[in-house]
């Protein structure tokens, strides 16, 4: 793909009519660590249609059945699938989710803080009311974009969204992070997310897209193509994100999707990747100009949007049997580390005080705190001290 090459919008297609017309909210569920082949490579048998998991790689590799995961692979197979999205780059969850945010990684894979512009605080720029808020479990990682500070308001719990569903009051974008510190159950989860949709006023106008940001350490089989990087390289820069990560679970659920549909990018685009999310956000509410080459290029979802008004999908509730969050004292994983470590860098009230002497008693506590944060070893014992930082930095308690 030449990089300056432009893929214009196909605005005959009548999913793009749909998209404008028809969708007052975009939802979107971000879960972590699974590719293609691991949770959805046997939701089909392998075929021309689906590229899902061979019988020879099925042998080798660790799979799940749709048994085992009933609420994706129901609404994989009530709407729509997508065999073809990959994650943003070949990187761990924070640069990827971060793609997914601001169509780039800026540049380097772990920087603090993230500076880049996101899609979020497009609508802000733009005054549109109800724009987009972020709902969250334990800790909200895109509060590590320095983006967002102004805006802290416009974060809630995850609770806060099913009620905001319930009386159709949903945003124009909702964003729903999993449970980072607490196991997430992650079916129970997506079928929470779906249920609370059908069964609002609102879920004629939704569309919610189910993502998953990594591979993490499993396994798939298609090798992940060249792509557009985000910018230019800057300097001492080793990496320049011309490579798409490996394929991820990607489910498109809503009213306006046939059963049973397959969604891959249109001939000429490149892959679905995290950027295509911005690309559809852009398109749906007006958003102006790509926020970076990345999501210029990348393919949005109209292209599934098909039916009329007459013959909605409507869907029907799912039974959830489990839990949503479960509390097990295990070792921290590297990501849970590096987001305990980012949450004690964040800004506080060290920046609102007026007294150098509080500024100071503020700092030295500053540095106990981030000290404790670094010397935690069990997921059960980081959790309070990430419950304290949310409190302090996002509900100012």
């Amino acid at each position: 793909m030449k990089k300056n090459q432009f893929y214009p919008v196909d605005k005959s297609h009548p999913g793009t009519k749909i998209l404008k017309e028809k969708i007052k909210h975009v939802v979107v569920l971000m879960l972590e660590n699974h590719s293609f082949d691991n949770l959805l490579g046997k939701l089909y048998p392998k075929n021309g249609r689906f590229n899902g998991l061979g019988d020879d790689d099925a042998m080798n590799h660790h799979y799940y059945t749709p048994d085992e995961f009933p609420n994706l692979s129901y609404l994989a197979k009530r709407f729509a699938v997508c065999d073809a999205w990959h994650a943003s780059a070949p990187c761990p969850s924070i640069p990827n989710r971060f793609f997914l945010h601001t169509g780039t990684a800026g540049g380097y894979e772990k920087p603090f803080p993230y500076s880049m512009p996101s899609i979020f605080t497009r609508f802000n720029k733009l005054g549109i009311e109800n724009g987009w808020r972020v709902y969250y479990h334990d800790f909200p990682q895109t509060c590590l974009l320095s983006d967002m500070w102004p805006h802290l308001d416009q974060f809630y719990d995850y609770d806060q969204f099913k009620r905001d569903a319930d009386a159709g009051k949903l945003p124009c974008y909702s964003f729903i992070e999993p449970g980072y510190f607490a196991t997430t159950d992650v079916d129970a989860l997506i079928g929470d997310v779906y249920n609370s949709l059908q069964a609002s006023p609102a879920w004629n106008n939704t569309l919610l897209v189910i993502l998953f940001s990594d591979k993490g350490a499993t396994y798939d089989h298609v090798a992940p193509p060249a792509a557009t990087p985000p910018e230019s390289l800057s300097p001492n820069q080793a990496f320049a994100f011309d490579l798409y990560g490996s394929r991820v679970p990607a489910v498109i659920v809503s009213p306006y999707i046939a059963a049973g549909s397959f969604l891959r990018a249109p001939r000429g685009f490149p892959p679905y990747d995290h950027t295509s999310v911005i690309a559809t956000l852009r398109q749906c509410f007006n958003l102006g100009d790509p926020l970076t080459d990345r999501d210029r290029y990348a393919p949005d979802l109209s292209i599934v949007l098909t039916l009329p008004d007459d013959r909605l999908n409507l869907g029907q509730q799912l039974s959830l049997e489990s839990p949503i969050l479960s509390f097990y004292d295990q070792e921290l994983s590297p990501l849970q580390k590096e987001l305990l470590q980012s949450a004690f860098k964040l800004p506080n009230q060290t920046d609102t005080l007026d007294d150098e002497i509080d500024k100071v008693v503020q700092a030295v506590e500053n540095f106990f705190e981030y000290g404790k944060a670094t010397s935690c070893k069990t997921s059960l014992e980081a959790l309070p001290l990430i419950e304290q930082k949310v409190n302090t930095f996002i509900n100012k308690k």
